[in-house]
């Protein structure tokens, strides 16, 4: 339930008005299946949603390279590599402000920040990507040039950076 899976299911009928053709993949296995997938046969969306098991690391970065969008809806995130993972491979992220999320997207900038529960801004942030192309490769762009701030390198230097200055200097 902490990924909000559910309310993409929901919310997806919102979005296929717009977008007929769009289809939505759900990655993973877990406790909430079953339900899941029965809330897929009640909105008779068995056709453009599918529920995978879960997948090899590669195969899912494939998955999310060939998608037009990733949403995470999420009420709890530490630090979501998937977020960084799709910014990688320049595929726009609209994903809820939660946890170090907002530490890795600037909202408009790079990718599209949503409340949790906020179904109306949620379906706006997926069709905003969706609609417009311009805005879409903007959000990548951005994401792009970001994106090296966290690869291992700079980014272990800025922690050990942060360590070293609340300890005073001492390394412990």
């Amino acid at each position: 339930p902490l990924k909000g899976f559910a309310t993409l299911i929901e919310i997806f009928p919102e979005v296929r008005k717009v977008f007929p053709d769009a289809r939505l993949l759900i990655a993973g296995d877990g406790p909430e299946r079953t339900r899941l997938e029965s809330l897929v046969t009640q909105k008779k969306l068995e056709d453009v949603v599918s529920i995978s098991k879960s997948l090899p690391h590669e195969v899912l970065l494939r998955y999310i390279e060939a998608a037009d969008v990733l949403v995470v809806n999420a009420l709890h995130e530490t630090f979501p590599h998937q977020v960084l993972e799709a910014m990688a491979i320049h595929t726009p992220v609209v994903a809820t402000r939660v946890g170090g999320i907002p530490e890795i997207i600037d909202h408009g900038k790079d990718g599209i920040l949503v409340s949790f529960g906020d179904r109306k801004a949620l379906v706006k942030a997926v069709l905003s990507v969706l609609d417009d192309d311009a805005h879409a490769l903007s959000l990548v762009r951005s994401a792009e040039e970001k994106i090296g701030r966290f690869a291992p390198g700079p980014f272990v230097d800025t922690l050990a950076g942060l360590f070293k200055k609340q300890t005073r200097g001492q390394i412990v």
